[in-house]
């Protein structure tokens, strides 16, 4: 008689990897390999200002746009060489968002999602300055042709307006703000912006290239619509026996006259044997067959 028994292994994650066996009085099983296959969709990270840039004692907020549930919000530490998770030590976790709010230094990180089988999403690195003026710009690359707002963040409300710089060269000047219109790969690299209140880090501004284009479909391809291919052979069927019937009369004419056939005595001669009837036909063959017609041959035994 067989017994079972069994154990439920719930919420696995790819940490439930590896090989397992039972024991029952003493006998063991062979072991079994658990494999875990992720199937839901990679997560994006976005962050809320868009910036890579933040002032201390400022909020942000982190997310992660997947609809699978699980996913949580992780950073690594410079300061720390540690990695932790939102809602415990820092943040408070909402579903698939995560807030700070109150920034501090410590919280300068790399930032990305992570699935509970370890399946990760882009990363974001999160710069927590206490200067008194930061840039915002887009902590995620950008894709080309969109306009780009940059922002002079200050603490000193007596500012009026900011110069805004790029590797170190001056683009214009705004009143806090200065937009970049449809940015292209050209313009990638590091800005800055400059109050009466101070000059803000640099930050790295990075562009998307367009995707190239796809290639024209070849109409000759195997990969033509079945539409088309039921348009053309719709359109060259009357065309092709147009043709071909005119074609295979002709052939059977030349055919025959090249043979010497001769449809009312169903015979066929030779091209010399033909031309010597002919001749004799011309020299009175007719007659020749009168006198001929009586003449019988008799054999005796």
């Amino acid at each position: 008689m067989a017994s079972e028994g069994g154990l439920i292994l719930r919420n696995v994650s790819r940490a439930h990897e590896g090989g397992y066996t039972c024991r029952v009085n003493g006998v063991s099983s062979e072991t079994s390999w658990l494999l875990i296959k992720d199937v839901s969709k990679p997560a994006s990270l976005s962050v809320s200002p868009d910036s890579s840039q933040v002032l201390e004692y400022q909020s942000f907020s982190l997310s992660c746009s997947s609809s699978a549930p699980g996913w949580t919000i992780r950073r690594f530490s410079e300061n720390t060489r540690k990695t932790s998770s939102c809602g415990g030590d820092w943040g408070v976790l909402s579903s698939s968002v995560c807030r700070l709010q109150t920034a501090k230094k410590s919280d300068s990180a790399l930032y990305w999602c992570e699935s509970p089988t370890m399946q990760r999403s882009n990363t974001v690195q999160i710069t927590v300055y206490d200067r008194p003026v930061v840039l915002l710009i887009p902590a995620l690359p950008v894709a080309s042709g969109r306009n780009v707002n940059l922002t002079c963040l200050t603490r000193s409300p007596s500012a009026a307006s900011a110069d805004f710089y790029r590797n170190d060269s001056f683009i214009g000047s705004g009143s806090w703000s200065f937009i970049l219109r449809s940015v292209s790969t050209d313009d990638e690299g590091s800005y800055s912006c400059r109050t009466g209140g101070g000059v803000s880090p640099p930050g790295w501004l990075s562009v998307r290239a367009p995707p190239d284009p796809d290639p024209d479909p070849d109409p000759d391809s195997s990969s033509s619509s079945p539409l088309r291919s039921i348009l053309w052979k719709i359109l060259y069927a009357p065309v092709s026996i147009f043709y071909f019937i005119p074609t295979c009369v002709f052939i059977y004419k030349l055919r025959h006259r090249a043979t010497g056939w001769s449809p009312a005595g169903r015979t066929r001669t030779s091209g010399p044997r033909r031309a010597a009837e002919e001749e004799e036909a011309a020299a009175g063959g007719d007659d020749y067959d009168d006198a001929m017609a009586p003449v019988t041959t008799q054999h005796h035994f």
